[in-house]
C-alpha cells in the first residue's frame, strides 16, 4: 500500500506543475474481467495551456481511481484519507502559487482558477476521499489570496533591484543632472563709487580699482596668481602701513575692507569664456545679484622682506577680517543689497551639472512603476472581495516595497562594488553623486499620491541618501588624503635635507603629492558639481598642506641651508593654484578652498625671512594663522639664541595684536 500511496501522489505532483493530456480506455472482454487503463502522455509547457486543464487532469485521475481502485482495495478508506494531505499540498506548491501573476492584467484569470481549485477541494478532498474532517487549506488560502499576490510582487520587484543594484558599470548609461547655484561674478566698479583709501592701505598695494587709461598696474612681486599679467604701481605710497577701517553696521560689509564692492559689472555675453565651459558645459543665466570678488594681495611686502622678491610662489597677507570665499551665501548676498547703492550690479546663476549613474535612474524608474501599480491595484477593486478587515488595504504591501528597493540598492551596492569604490575616486564620487540625485527626486514625490506608511518611509530614505551622499564624499577625500599623508611619509619630517640624498627623497614626495593631487582632480572633475570639485580638491590639498606644515614647524633646530631646501621644496606646490583658477585675466580663489594656503604661504616666506621681518609681520597682523606656539618654535629653529631672539620670542608671547 505504501507503493501504491507513493506512485499516487507522484502522479498528483506531475498533473499539478505540467500539463499533460490523460486518456482513459475500458475493455470488456466476451469472457473474463473488465479492464481499465488511465494513460497519462506529458505535452511541453506553452503559453496558451491553461491551468484549468490540470484541475481537469486531476479531476479525471481522481474519478477513475474512485471508480476503479478504491472500491476494489480491502480497508481503503486509510488509502484515500493519507492521499488527501499530498493532493492539497500539489495544489497550493505546484498549481496556485507558481501561477500567481506578475501583473494586474493577470488576476481575473487567476481569481478563477483559484475559484475552480476551491471547488474542486471541496468535492474530491471532501467526498471522494473522504476527508471532512480537515481544514480546507485550499480555501484558506484563496481568501487571503491578496496578500499572497502582493508578497510575490514584493519578492519580483526587490529581485529586479537586486540585478539592477549588482549589475556591471555602464560608463555609456551615465547621464549628467543640471543644478542652478548663486556664483559670483567679478565686477568693476565705476569711478564715481570709489571708496577712499588711506595712505597706509596704499602701501600695501590693495588695489581698488585698475586705470585702464594709464595701462599701468601693481608689479605682483609675490607671485600669487602666476597667470594674471604683471601691473605697476606708484612707488610712493610703499612707505606706509596697511590700516583697515573698522565696519559699520548699516553702510559697510566686511569685505569693504578688502575692496570686494570696488568694481564694474561684468558683460555676460563678451567673448571671454570660463575655463569650465567645455568640461562642465553650463551657461549662464543673468539675474539680480552682486557677488564679492576674492581679495587681491598685498604687492609691496618687499619692503618687509627683501628675500621674497621674483618669487613664484608667495603669500598674500591675511587680515583679522576673514576673505570672502566664492560663492557667497545668501545672507551675504542679502546683506550686500541691502547696502545704500545708486545700483546693483548685475550677475548670473551658473548652471553646474554632475554625472549620475544609469543604475540608479533605474531604479527610481522601478520606484514609480512600483507606486502606480499600487494605486492601481488599490483602485480596481479586483481583489476587494479576498481583503480581510484585520489584514492592510490592498496595495500597502507593494507600495511599501518601494523603500525596501532603495534599501536594498543602499545596503548592497557599497558591498558589491567595493573594490571599485575603493580604487576608483571617479566611481566613489559618483556614487555619491547617485545617493544625492536619489535624494533629491525622493523629495519630488508627494504625499497625497503615496499611501501614509510607504510616503513616511520614502521620506526616511531620502535622508538616509543625504547622509550617505555626503559620507561617501567626505569619505573619498579622507581617503585621498590619506594616500598623500602616506606618500609624505617618505619625507621622515624633512629632517636632514642639507644631505642631498635626503633633500632628493623629499622633493620625489612633494612632487608626488602634487601629481596626486592633480591626478584626483582630473578624476573627479567631469563627475562632480563645480563647486564640490573645489571643496574635493581643496580638502585633499589642505591635508597635505597640513602635514607639511606640521613636519617643518616641528623641526627642533634650522640651519640657513636647511631652511633654503625647505623654502624650494614649499614652493613646489605652489602649482597646484593652478587647480582654483578659472580665468586667467583673474586671481585664484585657492585660499576659499584650501584653508591653510595663505598659512603655508607665509611658511616658505619665512623660512628666508629675518628676525626683524618676522616680527614686523606680527606686528601687522599678517601671521594669524600661526599658533603663538608654532612661531616661538619656528624662531628658535630659525636663529641663534641672541638678546634680539629672546625679544622677538618675548613679544610673540603677547599674543597677537589686535587691530581696532
Amino acid at each position: 500500500m505504501s507503493t501504491l500511496r507513493r506512485d499516487i501522489t507522484t502522479l498528483f505532483d506531475c498533473l499539478s506543475k505540467q500539463p499533460a493530456t490523460v486518456q482513459m480506455e475500458s475493455h470488456v472482454p466476451l469472457a473474463g474481467d473488465s479492464e481499465y487503463k488511465l494513460s497519462i502522455f506529458p505535452t511541453p509547457p506553452n503559453e496558451f495551456s491553461s491551468p484549468s486543464s490540470r484541475l481537469n487532469n486531476l479531476s479525471t485521475l481522481l474519478s477513475f481511481l474512485n471508480d476503479h481502485l478504491f472500491a476494489n482495495l480491502p480497508s481503503s478508506a486509510g488509502l484515500q484519507r493519507s492521499l488527501c494531505k499530498p493532493l492539497t499540498a500539489a495544489l497550493l506548491d505546484k498549481l496556485l502559487v507558481p501561477s500567481l501573476p506578475s501583473s494586474i492584467e493577470g488576476l481575473p484569470a487567476f481569481l478563477d482558477l483559484t475559484r475552480q481549485a476551491v471547488q474542486f477541494e471541496g468535492e474530491y478532498v471532501g467526498h471522494i476521499l473522504g476527508d471532512s474532517s480537515r481544514d480546507k487549506e485550499v480555501e484558506v488560502w484563496a481568501k487571503a489570496v491578496a496578500g499572497h499576490y502582493e508578497r510575490k510582487r514584493r519578492v519580483d520587484l526587490l529581485e529586479r533591484a537586486r540585478k539592477i543594484t549588482v549589475r556591471e558599470e555602464d560608463d555609456s548609461s551615465a547621464f549628467r543632472v543640471e543644478v542652478v547655484t548663486p556664483q559670483d561674478l567679478i565686477k568693476k566698479q565705476e569711478p564715481t563709487d570709489e571708496r577712499a583709501v588711506s595712505p597706509e592701505e596704499a602701501a600695501w598695494g590693495f588695489e581698488d580699482e585698475i586705470n585702464e587709461d594709464a595701462g599701468a598696474g601693481e608689479a605682483d612681486e609675490w607671485g600669487f596668481g602666476d597667470e594674471v599679467e604683471p601691473e605697476v604701481v606708484d612707488d610712493n605710497v610703499a612707505s606706509e602701513s596697511i590700516q583697515v577701517d573698522p565696519p559699520t553696521e548699516d553702510t559697510e560689509d566686511p569685505e569693504d575692507a578688502w575692496d570686494l564692492d570696488d568694481d564694474e559689472p561684468v558683460d555676460v555675453n563678451g567673448d571671454n569664456s570660463s575655463a569650465w565651459d567645455d568640461p562642465w558645459g553650463e551657461t549662464e543665466i543673468l539675474v539680480t545679484s552682486t557677488s564679492p570678488r576674492v581679495s587681491k594681495g598685498a604687492s609691496r611686502l618687499e619692503k618687509l622682506s627683501n628675500k621674497g622678491k621674483n618669487r613664484s610662489f608667495a603669500p598674500q597677507i591675511q587680515s583679522p577680517i576673514p576673505v570672502a570665499p566664492p560663492p557667497p551665501t545668501p545672507a551675504m548676498i542679502s546683506s550686500i543689497q541691502d547696502k545704500p547703492s545708486p545700483s546693483h550690479p548685475q550677475g548670473y546663476a551658473e548652471k553646474e551639472t554632475y554625472l549620475v549613474s544609469g543604475r540608479v535612474q533605474e531604479l527610481m524608474w522601478l520606484v514609480q512603476d512600483t507606486l502606480r501599480e499600487s494605486n492601481e491595484l488599490s483602485s480596481s477593486g479586483v481583489l476587494s472581495p479576498y481583503a480581510s478587515t484585520s489584514s492592510s488595504p490592498i496595495g500597502t504591501w507593494i507600495s511599501q516595497t518601494t523603500a525596501s528597493v532603495l534599501d536594498l540598492y543602499r545596503a548592497l551596492y557599497p558591498v558589491a562594488a567595493s573594490a571599485l569604490l575603493e580604487s576608483s575616486p571617479k566611481h566613489s564620487m559618483r556614487f555619491s553623486n547617485d545617493c544625492w540625485w536619489l535624494s533629491q527626486e525622493l523629495a519630488h514625490i508627494k504625499a497625497q499620491d503615496t499611501p501614509s506608511g510607504a510616503y513616511d518611509k520614502l521620506k526616511d530614505c531620502q535622508e538616509r541618501f543625504k547622509v550617505l551622499a555626503d559620507s561617501w564624499f567626505e569619505e573619498t577625500i579622507d581617503s585621498q588624503s590619506q594616500k598623500v599623508n602616506d606618500i609624505l611619509d617618505n619625507a621622515e619630517g624633512f629632517v636632514g635635507t642639507t644631505d642631498q640624498e635626503r633633500f632628493d627623497a623629499c622633493e620625489a614626495a612633494v612632487n608626488q603629492v602634487l601629481q596626486n593631487v592633480r591626478r584626483f582632480a582630473q578624476q573627479v572633475k567631469l563627475v562632480l558639481a563645480k563647486g564640490k570639485y573645489y571643496q574635493a580638491v581643496g580638502g585633499v590639498l589642505n591635508s597635505a598642506l597640513s602635514r607639511i606644515l606640521d613636519d617643518v614647524l616641528a623641526l627642533p633646530d634650522v640651519t640657513a641651508e636647511e631652511s633654503h631646501k625647505l623654502s624650494e621644496l614649499c614652493h613646489i606646490l605652489a602649482a597646484s593654484e593652478g587647480l582654483f583658477v578659472e580665468d586667467p585675466a583673474q586671481p585664484s580663489f585657492v585660499v576659499a578652498y584650501v584653508p591653510l594656503w595663505l598659512k603655508f604661504s607665509y611658511l616658505s616666506e619665512l623660512l628666508e625671512a629675518s628676525i626683524a621681518d618676522i616680527s614686523y609681520l606680527f606686528e601687522e597682523g599678517a601671521l594669524v594663522d600661526f599658533e603663538i606656539g608654532e612661531l616661538v618654535n619656528l624662531v628658535r629653529a630659525l636663529f641663534a639664541d641672541t638678546q634680539l631672539r629672546t625679544n622677538t620670542i618675548n613679544k610673540l608671547m603677547q599674543g597677537h595684536p589686535v587691530h581696532s
